[in-house]
């Protein structure tokens, strides 16, 4: 996918806007398709980082490149993880 990070042993894979929907109401076939990537039933027991995630997603379009992905092992096409940045770089906030 366009948007991925590759190293040499995983995938960092942005998560859009429906896939951290489709996650958030527990409708992970639709995550998993749009993801190109099973996940485990285990691994977004919590969404509260996903909520959070969202919310910041809808608060600023930009700071979807900083937004959730999902580390994903190539081999398997299998998620293992999620990483994400709390702003985008340099956020107003922080200027005051």
């Amino acid at each position: 996918m366009p948007d991925d990070i590759v190293t040499s042993r995983l995938v960092l894979r942005l998560m859009s806007k429906a896939v951290v929907t489709s996650c958030i109401a527990g409708d992970f076939a639709e995550a998993e398709r749009l993801l190109g990537a099973t996940i485990p039933d285990d691994l977004l027991e919590s969404s509260s980082s996903l909520r959070f995630n969202l919310r910041q997603m809808e608060k600023d379009p930009l700071y979807l490149p900083w937004s959730a992905r999902a580390v994903i092992l190539p081999e398997e096409q299998k998620m293992i993880g999620l990483i994400r940045f709390h702003s985008s770089p340099d956020p107003e906030e922080l200027h005051a």
